[in-house]
């Protein structure tokens, strides 16, 4: 599959199902001004001295640090393709774990690359839905929902790890404001999924009769009765949000080594606190993957803690995660097909 493939598929991926699609010199001009937000920010933290670019050299003086992140973070690779592959099995539908991991890493790959925060998001489902007319818009829902449950593990984790820095909390009240949010984002994510695969929106008249007067209206009635097959498997959904939660920890321990390579002196344990606040931060669509945006959150949410080097950190880690991101191009090189194919029949 070529570039200009690739290009179309990015225009045609809920197009094929009859939704209309934003015009590409307006995505493309999206894109562009993101980006730009993105390398200004970045500037703007470079100029300010809040980024030292002379401290990321020493990723190659601790390169063993270094090769330890990038190993956990294809752990946490797995762990999502680990997670996509279960989603899929309620809807009688194969997504092997192998084509799995190669369709995140390819995905991944895209969004490091990709102008735009989303990318690497649309490449993904282009494959995924590809070769399968009919049942598009069902695999566009379960793509979107473990999206869904990747963002509610990572505020789950915030939460989690919350309750062993209650002090440094209880000292800065715009970590308690920042804890708060992230408390009620949860329970917002968490009531939303909860109706959702209730089937109640699916079934409630006035919903239904303004989904027939919505364009795509149809679309996005399957889409809700996609997610109301779950409501039967929430052994499924418990491991989902298990499994997210394990991915979530393994980017905060490869930040934090990141952390150990660039300052060993300073690492502390409140960092596994506020990475994740400022991972919640790095992923508002602003800027291409939260480029400038992350790296201004967590210079921030380190100097609360009494932490230096925070954009530093998260710079590094973007680094080491682009070098992750190039075996996504080896899959992309060779060819996905169809990844996405109907359950065999269970004989018995």
């Amino acid at each position: 599959m070529g570039a200009v493939e690739e290009t179309r598929s990015r225009s045609g991926v809920l197009a094929a199902e009859g939704t209309p699609m934003a015009p590409p010199w307006r995505r493309i001009l999206m894109a562009m001004a993101r980006l730009g937000i993105g390398i200004g920010l970045l500037a703007y933290l470079i100029e300010s001295h809040v980024i030292n670019l002379h401290a990321l050299g020493r990723l190659l003086t601790f390169w063993p640090y270094a090769a330890a992140a990038g190993i956990l973070l294809l752990c946490d690779l797995g762990l999502m393709a680990l997670r996509l592959s279960l989603l899929f099995r309620p809807h009688n539908l194969k997504l092997s774990l192998g084509s799995a991991f190669r369709l995140t890493l390819v995905g991944q790959f895209f969004s490091a690359f990709l102008p735009g925060g989303a990318g690497g998001d649309v490449v993904k489902l282009y494959y995924a839905t590809r070769e399968n007319r009919g049942r598009r818009t069902e695999i566009v829902a379960i793509v979107l929902f473990d999206r869904a449950i990747g963002m509610l593990s990572l505020l789950l984790l915030s939460l989690l790890i919350a309750e062993f820095f209650l002090p440094l909390i209880r000292s800065s009240p715009i970590l308690s404001g920042l804890l708060i949010a992230t408390a009620a984002l949860a329970v917002a994510l968490l009531a939303g999924g909860m109706i959702a695969i209730s089937g109640y929106p699916a079934r409630h008249p006035l919903v239904l009769r303004a989904l027939d007067l919505l364009p795509g209206g149809s679309h996005i009635r399957r889409m809700m009765e996609a997610l109301r097959s779950y409501r039967h498997n929430l052994g499924t959904l418990a491991a989902a949000v298990g499994l997210g939660l394990a991915g979530n920890l393994t980017t905060v321990a490869s930040t934090m080594l990141i952390g150990l390579a660039m300052s060993p002196a300073g690492l502390a344990w409140r960092m596994s606190f506020l990475i994740p606040l400022g991972d919640v931060a790095n992923s508002v669509p602003l800027t291409p993957g939260g480029l400038g945006v992350g790296e201004a959150a967590f210079g921030a949410l380190f100097s609360l803690g009494g932490l230096a080097r925070g954009a530093d950190i998260l710079l590094g880690w973007r680094l080491v995660t682009v070098l992750v991101s190039l075996l996504g191009l080896f899959f992309y090189l060779q060819g996905l097909r169809r990844v996405v194919s109907d359950a065999e029949p269970t004989s018995h």
